[in-house]
């Protein structure tokens, strides 16, 4: 699975073999490592979305692989490397993949990660462990890992993601080097353009600034994926799409798409605040009730059936 053959589907994110925008991050990552400074556990902490995962997916390969593309930023797919990380086959690299619908990272998964770290490595003397969402680890799995957080083995790196919208445990922070990724909205367009390339998405140029002024290159690919379909535009019927987003709910059971509804509910109602300054205070209070319902019913993986329903009439009278 690559690039050039899956145009049906988003590209996952260990398969992206280019990266784009993350040449300074690279860099800089590159140089701590070659004077020994990279730190042994890393916290990258942003939007989901902004292609935290991809990086570190291509920073880890480079650092295993001698074939990579420090040029174009490009991993060869052909490597052994590269392959081998794929099938989580390689003995010097972990990867704890989490869904964000699931609950937490499960013990189970802590406690083989390690087991991998008392195992030998393979070639370059480095062990790596990559954590995504982080976020979701609880308190049991925290516990099992903190004492390696706190003094990796000799050579081991962990790299771990979170969500900057979700919060993390302290114990976990406090035991690791924090980078705040941040891309201005220049970037962001220019790395929405570079991934949406062969999708055949239907989206307004001129609009892209609305989106990934509080968003991210990666939601708004998500939703315009999700969306092509509908026969909805998604920069001109804000309300049209969470219509849409609720029907497919209902039906999909999908948290995914409770996470595109809150974005757009969001969005909508900030429009809303713009064309009527006096109501402002009535729309920020809907706005967060709805979206404190919405998080709470993920949270607790509630049926949302109902509320779903009062949300869809809320909406429609906000128009009238």
């Amino acid at each position: 699975m690559n690039n050039e053959i899956t145009k049906n589907e988003i590209i996952p994110a260990k398969f992206q073999t280019v990266l784009y925008g993350y040449k300074e991050y690279f860099n800089y990552f590159n140089t701590l490592y070659s004077i020994n400074k990279l730190p042994r556990t890393i916290l990258l902490n942003g939007q989901r979305g902004l292609g935290k995962f991809t990086f570190s997916f291509h920073f880890i390969n480079y650092l295993l692989s001698s074939n990579y593309n420090l040029k174009q930023f490009k991993i060869d797919s052909n490597d052994s490397v590269y392959i081998n990380i794929q099938n989580q086959t390689h003995p010097n690299f972990f990867l704890i993949d989490n869904n964000s619908s699931e609950d937490s990272i499960k013990i189970d998964q802590s406690r083989k990660l390690l087991t991998f770290l008392n195992k030998s490595t393979f070639q370059k003397d480095l062990k790596i462990v990559l954590i995504d969402n982080i976020e979701l680890l609880n308190k049991n799995s925290a516990n099992a890992l903190l004492k390696s957080l706190e003094e990796p083995p000799e050579n081991t790196f962990f790299f771990l993601i979170n969500d900057s919208s979700r919060p993390i445990l302290e114990t976990i922070k406090s035991r690791s080097v924090q980078f705040n990724i941040y891309f201005n909205i220049s970037k962001k367009k220019d790395i929405f353009r570079k991934i949406a390339e062969g999708y055949n998405l239907d989206f307004n140029e001129n609009n892209l600034e609305k989106f990934l002024y509080s968003d991210t290159p990666g939601n708004l690919l998500y939703y315009l994926f999700y969306l092509k379909d509908s026969k909805i535009d998604v920069s001109e019927n804000l309300l049209n799409c969470i219509f849409y987003f609720i029907e497919n709910y209902k039906t999909k059971k999908d948290n995914k798409i409770l996470n595109f509804l809150s974005t757009f509910i969001e969005m909508f109602y900030n429009d809303l605040c713009i064309k009527n300054t006096q109501k402002i205070n009535i729309y920020f209070s809907k706005k967060y009730k709805i979206l404190n319902l919405i998080s709470e019913s993920k949270k607790f993986n509630l049926d949302i059936k109902n509320l779903l329903t009062s949300i869809n009439n809320i909406l429609k009278n906000e128009t009238r």
